[in-house]
């Protein structure tokens, strides 16, 4: 790997560790469930043992990809980037949801917002990949379907269900993208640290 294709793996690389979507997804899907009062994800009891289970699996995936492909220390103007685009998406999904997720309406307000962070988050950060587009465009086309019910309806809840497979499918794809651009045990890595 040359040290431009390096760079440019550097630079995205923080972004691409999808794993991670997994078990944040699955931690959105546990939330719709207890808020439905689903099995034992209805229980207080059963959705801490889920976010128990969700930090230990976080865990080991930060180990696998420390491990397999070492690691990237962002720049600070780097992070300042990222830290306004995640400020302002958080601002602007909060204030879309507050100010429209309780009308009555039959669309899902959160799952098309949050399709909407996602697009403009990757594309802030490693630029859209048409696995990004195919997927939150997909949640976003679904959260306009109006299929969701009313505001007394638990359509927040199968939103974030919804959402919680679309992080999750999303992570699959930028881990596989994140494995063919850097294939474990490449020398020039070295599985040491890199600054982008």
């Amino acid at each position: 790997m040359d040290r431009a294709a390096l760079e440019s793996a550097a630079t995205t690389y923080p972004h691409l560790r999808g794993l991670f979507a997994i078990p944040a997804g699955a931690l959105m899907a546990a939330s719709g469930a207890y808020n439905q009062g689903w099995g034992p994800f209805g229980r207080v009891w059963g959705f801490l043992g889920c976010v128990a289970l969700v930090a230990l699996v976080a865990l080991g995936i930060q180990r696998y990809y420390r491990d397999t492909y070492g690691s990237v220390t962002l720049s600070g103007r780097a992070q300042a980037r990222m830290a306004v685009v995640v400020a302002v998406s958080v601002a602007a999904f909060l204030g879309v949801n507050v100010l429209l997720g309780s009308t009555d309406h039959p669309i899902s307000v959160l799952s098309v917002s949050f399709g909407a962070v996602l697009l403009v988050n990757y594309a802030a950060y490693v630029g859209l990949r048409v696995h990004h587009v195919a997927i939150a465009g997909a949640l976003m086309i679904a959260g306009l379907l109006p299929v969701w019910g009313d505001a007394d309806s638990s359509r927040d809840s199968y939103a974030l269900i919804a959402m919680g497979a679309a992080s999750a499918a999303i992570g699959i794809a930028d881990h596989r993208l994140l494995a063919r651009m850097l294939r474990p045990g490449t020398p020039e890595l070295g599985g040491g640290d890199v600054r982008a």
